[in-house]
């Protein structure tokens, strides 16, 4: 009794922190949620193993109220993940990204990785180093109408990495307007969806299909670039 009244005390001490991390608007990127999200998963897990028989009333009592608090804790996590997710989703899908509008954030004559893709790119891979923490959050949101994943033929979490990337090649396509230049304007098309394939070519959970597809299109790419650049040539 003495135990579980001591553990109980202890644990709501240490969960303060839980509060402090998700008060403000959290960082995902930093891996700190997942982290604290496993943490209490496993932490449940531990403390909802069978009472043994000579356990109190008392002392079950006791582990019941430390369950509810660490699932009420869990919930508000995986709730403050979720809403970074839905947050860095909808900015990806808006014409600006909070940086200015699309067609002046790429400089005319570079045709370097986009800003843009190397965020991207490290928010999916990212996703993928923390995957079986998050892969149920938003499986969850996809069963309760909070997401509906445009990619219904595979997991709810492919399907928001896969539709993360198709909005981040239609900015890129945007981008490559700005560009005077018809041959800068397909190099820089190629750089970066060279750069997204490299990327997904290490990303396991990613769907096959759509790596084949890209690969295409990177090939589409570069017959376009070499036509473009051999009529330049001959206009010359």
């Amino acid at each position: 009794m003495q135990l579980a009244s001591f553990t109980q005390q202890a644990m709501l001490k240490m969960l303060t922190f839980v509060d402090f991390i998700v008060a403000p608007k959290p960082c995902l990127i930093d891996g700190l949620l997942p982290r604290v999200c496993e943490a209490l998963s496993d932490a449940l897990s531990e403390i909802q193993l069978p009472l043994d028989s000579s356990s109190s009333a008392e002392v079950a009592k006791i582990l019941g109220e430390i369950v509810n608090v660490l699932s009420a804790k869990e919930g508000k996590v995986r709730e403050a993940i979720w809403s970074t997710l839905k947050e860095a989703r909808t900015r990806m899908e808006s014409p600006e990204d909070g940086q200015g509008s699309s067609h002046t954030q790429t400089p005319q004559g570079s045709s370097d990785i986009d800003d843009a893709t190397r965020s991207v790119m490290e928010y999916i891979f990212f996703l993928e180093t923390n995957y079986l923490e998050i892969k149920p959050i938003v499986s969850e949101a996809a069963s309760l109408g909070e997401y509906i994943p445009r990619h219904g033929d595979i997991p709810a979490l492919a399907s928001l990495k896969l539709e993360m990337v198709s909005c981040l090649e239609e900015k890129l396509a945007n981008k490559s307007e700005a560009f005077p230049d018809q041959g800068l304007r397909f190099l820089f098309l190629l750089n970066n969806s060279s750069f997204i394939a490299d990327q997904l070519h290490y990303a396991p959970y990613f769907p096959e299909p759509y790596k084949v597809d890209l690969a295409d299109e990177i090939k589409g790419y570069i017959g376009r670039y070499i036509k473009v650049s051999w009529a330049l040539c001959c206009h010359v």
